[in-house]
């Protein structure tokens, strides 16, 4: 069994993200960019176990899609009815029955996704998005003034479209008119650097 081979279990991979500290970046996260109100409504796109699910308001109305029916079986284990919990590729999704939702999430997955792919998430995203809604992503990247073991883990990650901040913009750039972007170098208890993207439908 390979190294990374391990994060096809479920129990592995959230073994994993408590013992880098994912629960103090989600915490972060949520209050600095989600900022969720009462009976936000959430899309989760690329879900994984939904995590982060954990730390949100129980008033959230959450969606989580993710291809891996591994996780999702997991997800609505972990959490029952606090979600719906779909497994679905991401350019399989069909959402034009949903109600818009205010924020929409992928977490960790546009650095899986080549060009094309990381195009019609956005458009996906945009589409699901109330006026005014926010699409938000965290990606580790290659950027500036990041530790050369932050780099190099960078470049052992099972996302092969690891990218710089400006290129993560490029890509939202071409659905969305305001993109904000961060970089973090201390969001988990190992040394790695990620981009945080805040794009807005405005229209």
């Amino acid at each position: 069994m390979s190294y990374l081979s391990i994060f096809d279990f479920p129990n592995a991979y959230v073994f994993f993200q408590r013992a880098v500290g994912a629960h103090r970046l989600w915490k972060r996260y949520i209050s600095e960019f989600i900022k969720p109100g009462v009976q936000c409504r959430i899309l989760d796109i690329g879900s994984g176990t939904s995590d982060i699910l954990a730390f949100l308001p129980e008033t959230t109305i959450y969606a989580g899609y993710d291809l891996d029916e591994g996780y999702i079986r997991f997800a609505k284990k972990r959490f029952g009815n606090r979600g719906q919990f779909i497994p679905e590729r991401v350019n399989k999704m069909d959402i034009k029955n949903h109600q818009p939702y205010d924020v929409v999430m992928a977490n960790g997955l546009i650095h899986h996704l080549n060009d094309e792919e990381a195009k019609t998430l956005f458009e996906i995203g945009f589409s699901a998005l109330k006026k005014n809604g926010i699409m938000v992503t965290i990606d580790n990247a290659y950027c500036k003034g990041q530790s050369p073991i932050a780099r190099y883990l960078s470049s052992r990650d099972r996302g092969k479209f690891v990218r710089t901040p400006e290129a993560y913009e490029a890509l939202a750039k071409a659905c969305f008119s305001k993109v904000e972007s961060r970089v973090f170098h201390n969001l988990l208890r190992i040394p790695l650097s990620h981009c945080i993207l805040k794009n807005t439908k405005v229209e």
